[in-house]
Order: structure tokens, then sequence, then C-alpha cells
């Protein structure tokens, strides 16, 4: 099995090594071999994939949602939020971005910007059952069940 991923990525790797120092890089090729780390569980090889690819091309929001994965995945929070919050410059009107950003700051204890991230997600799409739900996990944490109460029951009448 390692022969035949070896032969199918070798041809890659091949063209990346010559090009690696010059103005030809490919971008998606990285990013590829970057998404097949993280397939494989190997979140450093695909953040360092990644970070190439943002290298050649800092204006790819993907790039940095799919990096703020691998280091999510990792347990580095601060440069998950970090990655998430350039990928939501990047694409301001993407409601689970802020999804993804706000579960983050709700593991790290920063529930007032979780708050702000999931009622930012709920603004740009009323119907994020999602948001919703982790809105009220936040509101319940702080002691205001009745809010709790109310986002719930509306996750509720959401599919």
């Amino acid at each position: 099995m390692k022969r035949l991923i070896i032969a199918m990525f070798a041809p890659c790797l091949l063209m990346l090594v010559s090009c690696a120092n010059g103005p030809n890089v490919n971008v998606k090729m990285l990013d590829r071999l970057g998404d097949f780390d993280a397939s494989q569980g190997n979140y450093v090889g695909a953040i360092e994939e990644y970070d190439k690819a943002i290298r050649w091309n800092p204006h790819d929001g993907e790039t940095y949602i799919k990096r703020g994965f691998a280091y999510e995945k990792l347990g580095d929070d601060q440069r998950a939020i970090s990655d998430y919050t350039k990928a939501i410059e990047i694409f301001p009107n993407d409601p689970e971005l802020y999804v993804m950003r706000g579960i983050i700051y709700a593991k790290t204890g920063e529930n007032q910007k979780a708050i702000y991230d999931y009622s930012r997600a709920i603004e740009l799409d009323p119907l994020n059952r999602d948001a919703y739900i982790h809105r009220a996990e936040i509101f319940k944490r702080s002691g205001n069940i009745e809010l709790s109460d109310g986002d719930l029951q509306k996750a509720a009448t959401l599919k």
C-alpha cells in the first residue's frame, strides 16, 4: 500500500522539488499534499504544506481554514483562531467560519467572543441550527437559562 501511495505522489513531489524555489510553484499541489497529510492524521505535515501554499498564495482562504483545522486537531487553539480569523477576513459572510471560531473561543473560556461569533453566524444565516445550539451552551454555562432555552427552542424548529 505504501508503494502505491509513493508511486501516486512521486511525480507530484518531483514537480514540487523542481519548482520549489521558483515563481512556478504549484500552490494547488502543495494544498493537496497538505490535504493528504491531514487525511492520514499527519497534521504536522499538513501544516508544513499549508504553510508553503499560504506563503505563495496568502489570499487563499480555504487553505487558512484547513490549516486552522489542523492546528485545532493538534490542540493549538490560538493558531487555529488566528487562521479562522484570517479566513473570516477573506470570507466575511461565511457563517460556518464564525461557528468554527466560536467553538474554539468557547473551549478556551472566551465566552463573550464565542457568543459574538455564534450571534454573527445567526445574523448571516438565521437557519444555522449549530450556531443556536452552541450559543445556548454558552448562555447556560454563564447562568442565563432563559436565553439558553430560547436558543434551544429555536434550534429545535430547524433541521
